[in-house]
């Protein structure tokens, strides 16, 4: 099996990928983080507690999408 999802399914809705893409360009992931959820939520015009879950959710998504691999890859 090389995936378990439909050819050309979307991984991300079209307001899920805005989201991801502003949390990388402001460097949310990165360590440390560049900018704050506050911070980011008031770019994105949403409130801190709505971009907490779409961040959450978009997680979810990319980490069960790509979690077999990070296991075959990693001992």
């Amino acid at each position: 099996v090389v995936s378990t999802r439909a050819a050309g399914a979307r991984l991300l809705t079209p307001r899920q990928r805005v989201v991801f893409d502003a949390a990388m360009h402001e460097g949310y992931w990165e360590t440390p983080r560049r900018i704050t959820l506050t911070n980011l939520a008031g770019i994105i015009g949403v409130s801190k507690s709505t971009l907490s879950v779409q961040l959450h959710r978009i997680e979810g998504t990319v980490f069960n999408t790509f979690a077999d691999d990070v296991r075959k890859r990693s001992p």
